[in-house]
């Protein structure tokens, strides 16, 4: 189950950039979505629809958690991968903290620059130690 997790995880990424980067909603991103793609992972629709509707509780949180930075400054995909996983972690008791931070480690290592990486890693492991704090 995992595995697919992880595919869904991915794909939401980039679902959630393409609807960052266009400026449009996610359903309209899921819309678009090609015919081939219609069958998405159910945790993908799931999951990137949640992440738009807590979007700005999420995002307040993150915002707490980035030291001289802001999210606005952040790449989309960095903040995309952010925000899946903060997701999980603050709204989603089904996945553990530590996998929901290292499924976004893992991302950033794929995408995002090595500085980026660590900046991911830094604020979901501070979001994770602040739980029951915020």
């Amino acid at each position: 189950m995992e595995r697919g997790r992880r595919t869904a995880r991915r794909r939401a990424v980039f679902l959630l950039y393409q609807a960052d980067v266009m400026g449009v909603s996610v359903d309209k991103i899921l819309e678009r979505t090609p015919v081939a793609e219609k069958q998405l992972h159910e945790y993908t629709a799931e999951l990137v629809r949640n992440v738009e509707r807590e979007k700005a509780y999420i995002d307040s949180v993150l915002e707490r958690h980035l030291d001289h930075w802001s999210l606005s400054r952040l790449g989309s995909l960095e903040r995309s991968i952010m925000r899946i996983a903060a997701f999980e972690i603050l709204r989603d008791s089904a996945i553990p903290d530590a996998v929901a931070v290292t499924e976004a480690v893992e991302l950033s290592k794929r995408y995002v620059s090595e500085e980026a990486r660590m900046l991911v890693n830094g604020v979901l492991g501070a979001v994770v130690e602040s739980q029951g704090q915020d």
